[in-house]
């Protein structure tokens, strides 16, 4: 690691932190370039230190990407040169990364792939922020959503990926929202348009949207108070 890094490698390194797990393809997307030159800049920084692997040969068997996360002392050296104010259980949390459960690797990478779909939909006209980059915690759901969109005009809305929980977790992170927003613990105008992405069985979208308007009858809401929509794909989110 003593070689001097370009300003591209820098930020490919601050996309790495950003999403925790990146794949060739995501990045390609994130920075507009091809996925083979996506390819060769993250396995050039694995080669020199600065990022570490998820691979084994089963995943050319089954199509799977590598997915790539900061090592220890890239992460040291990306926090020197931080001057965002970013939390330091932020850093350590970005330590543990290395031994993370395959669920929740492929939940990031299913989570930058969203970024990259919401972005090129909506930018320049929204801000689109992460869990981990939202500082206003008292106004919002805890935990966080995984996409918080803040349309130039209008109210914010939220995103869950929410494929690799069981049913039981997405049906509490329901209740959670409604709970929040019975409490009146936030201050917009309307309480913002919460989107469950679901990509993996029409049959559990239904489950899910019965169970929604279920708990919305037992709490006296419906959908002029607040509304959760469970949504196949991200390219069906609604923008208010």
């Amino acid at each position: 690691m003593s070689r001097k890094l370009t300003d591209n490698q820098i930020n490919t390194l601050q996309i790495v932190f950003r999403f925790r797990f990146v794949t060739a393809r995501n990045l390609a997307d994130t920075q507009h370039i091809d996925r083979s030159t996506a390819f060769t800049t993250l396995e050039k920084l694995y080669r020199q230190g600065y990022l570490g692997k998820h691979y084994d040969s089963s995943y050319h068997l089954t199509h799977k990407h590598a997915k790539y996360y900061l090592t220890e002392q890239t992460i040291n050296m990306l926090r020197t040169l931080s001057e965002s104010g970013i939390p330091t259980h932020i850093w350590k949390n970005r330590i543990r990364d290395k031994s993370r459960s395959n669920e929740f690797i492929e939940h990031q990478v299913a989570l930058h792939a969203a970024y990259n779909a919401v972005h090129t939909k909506l930018a320049p006209n929204a801000a689109i922020q992460l869990a981990f980059e939202r500082t206003d915690r008292d106004n919002i759901v805890t935990p966080p959503p995984d996409l918080i969109i803040t349309p130039n005009e209008g109210t914010p809305f939220f995103v869950d990926i929410t494929d690799d929980q069981p049913l039981f977790l997405v049906k509490k992170r329901i209740r959670r929202y409604i709970r929040h927003f019975d409490d009146g613990e936030w201050d917009w105008v309307s309480y913002p348009t919460v989107n469950l992405v679901r990509t993996s069985s029409s049959v559990e979208r239904t489950n899910l949207r019965t169970y929604i308007d279920a708990r919305m009858d037992e709490a006296y809401l419906d959908e002029s108070d607040i509304t959760i929509h469970v949504i196949s794909s991200i390219s069906r989110i609604a923008v208010p």
